[in-house]
């Protein structure tokens, strides 16, 4: 909780079941979208590994772009009818414009994932239009991540060692990954934040803060509940562009993977399923 929640890219693979009841918005026009901020930037360029620590795997001409391709044509497996991204959008549709500019020169320079992954699976499986269903506070609306009144409570009321041990799990697994990512593959990485239950997919660090403040300043319940309400939303846009028998890939931040699986998994006319099985397929 205390790294950057949102510094990974996770995958979620939905599909919208037929013959249910479900918002079927008529299409309208594209649309321009707002890139999320802090999107994480995706290597250009293969970044080569130290010989000895990883010797040839991959053989010397294979780049970032390459792999890239791979875990576009495993995810493509999934037959993906609709592409999802985490960019705001408005219009009833909650379409891409930008999209529709998408060629390999937006390739070779810009890094960000919704481009690196998000485009060139929808071009790559014939997806004609990505949508933007990300949700973000309003002018006079609370942050959706109250973080800093949690650290705040939590020394007001003695509780500092408390949220320093809830933490701790997801500092170590980062520190853990960081040294190793280098020598990674794409896929790889992608693998190591799409496994359901680890300290940086799970909710262990989101639970533990249930208790931090006192009966008046619930600090870190009032943290759950409106990450709640922003992932909630998030779906609920979802719902209103997914059509009965689409097949939706989400590529999203790691730190909404728990709640879109657990909505998919449980919204009746939805199914979750699990992209790994795909990941594992990228060479």
């Amino acid at each position: 909780m205390g790294e950057n929640v949102d510094e990974a890219m996770a995958g979620c693979c939905i599909d919208r079941r037929r013959g249910t009841d479900g918002r079927c918005p008529a299409p309208a026009n594209d649309t321009q979208g707002n890139r999320r901020h802090g999107a994480r930037r995706l290597p250009l360029r293969e970044s080569r590994p130290r010989q000895e620590q990883h010797p040839s795997r991959h053989g010397a001409d294979i780049g970032a772009q390459r792999q890239l391709d791979s875990v576009a044509r495993a995810i493509v497996r999934f037959r993906p009818t609709r592409v999802i991204v985490e960019m705001q959008c408005t219009g009833a549709e909650l379409t891409i414009a930008e999209y529709q500019r998408f060629d390999d020169a937006m390739l070779a320079k810009d890094a960000n994932e919704i481009v690196q992954i998000g485009y060139r699976i929808a071009r790559m499986a014939g997806v004609k239009a990505v949508n933007g269903i990300d949700e973000q506070p309003r002018a006079g609306e609370p942050d959706y991540f109250l973080f800093d009144k949690v650290e705040a409570a939590a020394k007001q009321f003695g509780q500092t060692a408390k949220l320093e041990a809830i933490n701790a799990p997801v500092a170590a697994w980062i520190k853990d990954y960081t040294p190793r990512q280098k020598d990674l593959s794409i896929a790889q990485s992608l693998i190591a934040f799409n496994t359901p239950g680890s300290a940086v997919t799970g909710m262990d660090s989101y639970y533990g803060l249930l208790p931090i403040g006192d009966h008046e300043n619930q600090a870190g319940a009032d943290l759950n509940a409106i990450w709640y309400l922003r992932n909630a939303k998030i779906f609920g846009k979802l719902m209103s562009v997914a059509k009965p028998g689409d097949r939706v890939l989400v590529v999203y931040g790691r730190g909404h993977s728990f709640w879109l699986r657990h909505f998919a998994g449980l919204v009746p006319g939805y199914r979750n399923v699990d992209p790994l099985s795909y990941l594992k397929r990228a060479k």
